[in-house]
């Protein structure tokens, strides 16, 4: 199966969003870099085994190099 995820954020130069996907055993964090044209549109694609209907957690980053500079909340 494969899943695109968009997302409208406006970053700054040298700036770049990552999607989380937190592993089934919630501690594995895989990262996946997203694309963008304009700075302001985000897209990501990710293909997966998990059946239809199975949960999966994700949130987003905003990285500036290798360091992460903000989060979305994680509830």
């Amino acid at each position: 199966m494969k899943l695109i995820f968009n997302l409208e954020y406006l970053t700054s130069f040298g700036e770049q969003l990552v999607l989380n996907v937190i592993g089934s055993d919630g501690k594995n964090t895989e990262q996946l870099a997203m694309s963008t044209c304009d700075g302001y549109h985000w897209t990501v694609e990710l293909s997966c085994t998990k059946k239809s209907g199975a949960l999966m957690d994700y949130y987003y980053s905003v990285m500036r190099g290798d360091k992460e500079v903000r989060h979305e909340w994680l509830v």
